[in-house]
């Protein structure tokens, strides 16, 4: 969607109504991770990232390290962070 808002609700509504174990969470997350990276609006990839942490699986950390290494915005990176963390709690 053109507009910001909208791609910010859909994120938070992706993260509130998928379960991890859907048959669609891998292409979810995909999508997810391109708004990380490519999206110019600030709130949809925090958004972004907090879905990721969510529904996302041990083997979307290196998405989010990908992300991290281009993200300058302070609190996405602290987000991107907390997101890797609660990912690796998955794994074990």
């Amino acid at each position: 969607d053109n507009d910001a808002q909208v791609r910010r609700r859909a994120c938070a509504a992706v993260a509130a109504c998928m379960s991890p174990e859907h048959y669609t969470v891998v292409t979810a997350v995909e999508k997810l991770g391109h708004l990380v990276v490519q999206d110019e609006n600030a709130g949809v990839r925090l958004e972004a990232v907090r879905a990721i942490a969510v529904i996302g699986a041990p083997a979307d950390i290196p998405r989010l390290e990908t992300a991290l290494s281009s993200e300058l915005n302070r609190e996405i990176r602290e987000e991107i962070n907390r997101a890797i963390a609660k990912l690796q709690a998955k794994n074990g």
